[in-house]
């Protein structure tokens, strides 16, 4: 069975709703968009806890209100498709306000051909912001 703490950040943006398992943070969502969904695809075994006051909840806290520029939070890409985690990953690379080509990540994950591919991942990217 996974175990998931979900938690609400309220910010500038409107609400980021997230979900957090034993490995790390594994969605992060604005508003219902796309939360509902992701935590479904975890599994019918899943079980919910809330919790407003997680760690991970006070970094981006911290993040919206200018305070933090950076993420050292651990994350759960178990959503996610091998390759997608590949270019996850590479995003991680990036600092804060830099600037990385589609095509670019797509070498970093080892597929240069797969710019479109890669587009298709961080657009699907189920924890976006800790990792953009």
């Amino acid at each position: 069975m996974i175990a998931l703490t979900t938690f609400r950040v309220d910010g500038p943006v409107g609400p980021l709703l997230g979900a957090v398992t034993e490995t790390g943070l594994a969605v992060l969502s604005f508003g219902d968009v796309g939360y509902t969904r992701d935590v479904a695809r975890f599994s019918e075994s899943v079980s919910v806890k809330r919790n407003d006051h997680h760690a991970i909840a006070q970094t981006l806290r911290g993040y919206l209100d200018g305070s933090v520029r950076s993420f050292d939070v651990p994350v759960d890409l178990r959503l996610a498709t091998p390759f997608a985690r590949r270019v996850l990953t590479a995003l991680c690379d990036v600092p804060f306000g830099g600037l990385v080509t589609y095509g670019e990540l797509a070498r970093a994950a080892g597929s240069p051909g797969g710019a479109r591919a890669v587009g298709g991942a961080v657009g699907a990217n189920p924890v976006s912001i800790v990792v953009p």
